[in-house]
């Protein structure tokens, strides 16, 4: 066989790998997806699904896009309201429409990170770095958990990472690609507005670095006025004063404007708590080994810095590294000190941290047999910033092991129930101190020792898929339909005509055809729908009785209990004893009407 024979072969075996493998991540994605989210998470999409589909239903359903005061889907995220349309028109108003637009976009996110990678570096190293940076995200269960509901974050991190990838490819029609689709991550979550900083900082890299094009940061800028201006034309009458109302009432809930509320936020993004005990946050017990290459891919970069100089190193940086390092840096500056974190807020960190995760990897798979640990830090003198990133290292394992030894030992108060703030204080001390003493040992004993680094990144791998294994094997095995049933079985009594009303009537109306209603507060003088039952005179009234044991506060049921008649309860979303997470509460407004 000759070489020209040779050559086309290996690019069909590859380009029939590449679909396999791209085929494997998508499949999670989109296979089973009526069925409930995963037990492993917090219950917010409960309402949430519904909450940010209602105008899409409504218009897929009833022809109008605004038929009532509660409107945060349309308001907030058009882009996702008009994505969930388009899946209704298509498929029928279902579970499964809509989240496939958010199971794309992730699966999206994923062949992105890839390409990303691969335009910037054409030789071998490239193809296993893209292959592990697409396999980290696509397998993480945390990100595929949140691909597979409703909820509007994954749009917004595939339009994010779409807009960067844009502007990393040179181009003045890639740059007026760029600017409408970072305005769309805009429109997708208003929190992408963290992207503009980021894109601020790269445009001073690019003049720092000769790399600066005047030309393609204008086009950037009519084309981001040019879809601002497209969006205000298309706001329909009444609803900016809805999206100011809107993102003032998210603003007061998220913004740290205390040194309490930045406490909250610190406690937020390593802990949670719940029914007196203390747990590791969800994202970062299972994004762990991401955390941690992460930040030794910015210690390394420390390092570099210290003997070369800021400029220097800068300008030896690919424009992916600057864009990804600057997202994680101004990210985290944001969110942070968020007091309120949701956890399908955290997706917007995993593309740029797989990308650096995969890039150290990458380094360790091609490092040449019987390096020394001591010529992986390159010795410019001492710095007190170095000695503080790796005095840091060990946070990782400390945060992780305070929750399990602070259950283990009950740091709870007496009277309060919870968790004792100065007994954790006081662990995290002790296990902090252990880890330093056992770390300074084992580099001074294995600085000069010859290490394998390519099968050190082999057990990272082999661990990191272990982990993730587990939790694919938990959900697939404890696969449950009760949202799917119970708005089905709602669905023989509920017509088109049926009016139901309630906190979560509009995510348990997906799969049927009644007309929902929200009531929500949005500050002291507006409450959206606040005279629903004379304007729209319902049928029923769908509540949630109680999440994990504990009763659920529905503002608004007292307001009209005298006039309710309960029909039934109802247990959905069984944890893995079987055991129900949420009990819902069906009441009808008219004891007449027959069930």
């Amino acid at each position: 066989m000759t070489a020209r024979q040779i050559m086309p072969s290996k690019i069909l075996a590859a380009r029939v790998f590449m679909t396999l493998f791209f085929l494997a991540l998508l499949a999670p994605r989109v296979l089973f997806l009526s069925a409930d989210p995963s037990s492993s998470f917090s219950l917010g999409f409960i309402s949430d699904e519904g909450w940010w589909s209602h105008n899409a239903r409504q218009a897929a359903l009833f022809g109008k896009w605004i038929m009532d005061d509660f409107n945060q889907g349309l308001v907030i995220s058009p882009v996702f309201s008009l994505l969930s349309y388009v899946a209704f028109k298509v498929l029928g108003v279902s579970f499964f429409a809509a989240r496939l637009p958010s199971a794309l976009a992730g699966f999206g996110c994923v062949v992105l990170v890839f390409f990303w990678i691969r335009q910037n570096q054409r030789h071998r190293e490239a193809v296993l770095r893209s292959y592990l940076a697409a396999f980290l995200l696509g397998t993480d269960f945390f990100f595929l958990s949140f691909n597979r509901v409703a909820l509007v974050d994954t749009i917004m991190v595939f339009l994010m990472v779409l807009g960067f990838f844009l502007w990393d490819r040179e181009s003045v029609v890639s740059a007026f690609l760029s600017g409408l689709v970072l305005f769309a991550a805009l429109l997708a979550k208003p929190f992408a507005f963290m992207l503009y900083p980021v894109l601020l900082l790269v445009w001073v890299w690019e003049w720092q670095t000769g790399n600066l094009k005047s030309r393609r940061i204008v086009v950037f800028l009519v084309s981001s006025c040019l879809a601002a201006l497209i969006w205000l034309l298309c706001m329909l009458p009444g609803l900016l004063p809805q999206f100011l109302e809107l993102n003032l009432r998210f603003s007061s809930d998220n913004l740290a404007t205390t040194p309490g509320k930045i406490l909250v936020g610190l406690k937020t993004f390593f802990f949670r708590t719940g029914h007196g005990k203390l747990y590791a946050s969800r994202f970062f017990n299972q994004a762990s080994v991401l955390c941690i290459f992460t930040f030794w891919s910015m210690l390394m970069f420390c390092y570099r810095f210290r003997g070369n100089g800021l400029w220097k190193l800068l300008s030896g940086l690919s424009r992916w590294q600057v864009i990804n390092g600057l997202w994680i840096i101004i990210g985290l500056l944001f969110f942070i000190p968020n007091p309120y974190k949701p956890e399908h807020r955290f997706l917007f960190l995993f593309p740029p941290m797989v990308m650096f995760t995969a890039e150290v990897l990458t380094r360790w798979f091609i490092e040449k047999p019987g390096t020394a640990l001591s010529q992986l830090f390159e010795r410019h003198g001492r710095s007190i910033f170095q000695a503080l990133l790796l005095w840091a290292l060990p946070l990782p394992i400390v945060l992780q092991a305070i929750p399990y030894l602070s259950n283990l030992i009950d740091t709870r108060g007496g009277s309060t129930g919870k968790p004792d703030l100065v007994m954790i204080m006081l662990l995290f001390f002790l296990i902090y101190m252990v880890c330093i003493v056992t770390g300074v040992f084992l580099v001074h004993i294995l600085k000069n020792h010859r290490l394998n680094f390519k099968f050190i990144a082999f057990l990272v791998l082999l661990f990191f898929s272990v982990i993730q294994v587990y939790y694919w094997v938990d959900l697939w095995s404890n696969l449950s339909w009760t949202m799917y049933t119970t708005s089905k079985r709602l669905g023989d009594s509920f017509g088109q005509d049926t009016v139901v009303m309630g906190p979560v009537s509009d995510t348990f109306s997906l799969e049927n055809n009644a007309f929902s209603i929200v009531q929500f507060n949005v500050n002291e003088r507006v409450t959206y729908n606040s005279r629903a039952l004379e304007t729209f005179q319902p049928d029923y009234y769908l509540t949630i009785h109680s999440i994990e044991g504990e009763i659920f506060p529905d503002m608004y049921l007292p307001h009209f209990r005298d006039r309710l008649h309960f029909i039934e309860r109802i247990p959905v979303l069984p944890d893995r004893q079987a055991k129900p997470r949420v009990l819902l509460e069906l009441y009808s407004f008219a004891s007449e009407r027959s069930w």
